[in-house]
């Protein structure tokens, strides 16, 4: 399970960072056709792979787009991506089904950018009252 789910992290920083400079048209987020690595980890291996994997990968993409340990990722996105593919996982490993994959995917994305936004929110609004 750690191989699998460093394998995930790797790949998912790899394959984040190949379109890391390609911004989403909402600003603070990009474009990442990645996080099919991290899914198909967390459907095939287990929520846990998934969801850790894809919180690592994040990381060291972003860190690396940074040129440093980057605050708002580990902050916000770490464990967005970590909840999301753990969820999706954990709904996906008690049998396939296309209705179910469409609803899990619809869903584990909308609480993955939930939880990315409010922390993120949290975020900008400390920086503007206290720095």
């Amino acid at each position: 399970m750690i191989a699998l789910t460093v394998l995930n992290a790797s790949l998912y920083a790899i394959t984040a960072y190949a379109t890391a400079y390609i911004e989403s048209p909402w600003g603070h987020s990009q474009f990442r056709p990645a996080i099919i690595i991290p899914a198909l980890f967390a459907m095939i291996f287990g929520s846990w792979v998934g969801g850790i994997g894809a919180a690592i990968g994040t990381l060291i993409c972003d860190s690396i787009k940074h040129g440093t340990l980057y605050m708002p990722s580990l902050i916000a996105t770490v464990p967005a991506n970590f909840l999301a593919f753990f969820l999706y996982g954990c709904i996906l490993r008690k049998g396939f089904t296309w209705d179910k994959f469409v609803m899990t995917s619809v869903l584990s994305l909308f609480i993955g950018n939930f939880v990315c936004a409010i922390l993120l929110d949290g975020i900008i609004l400390y920086e503007y009252l206290f720095l």
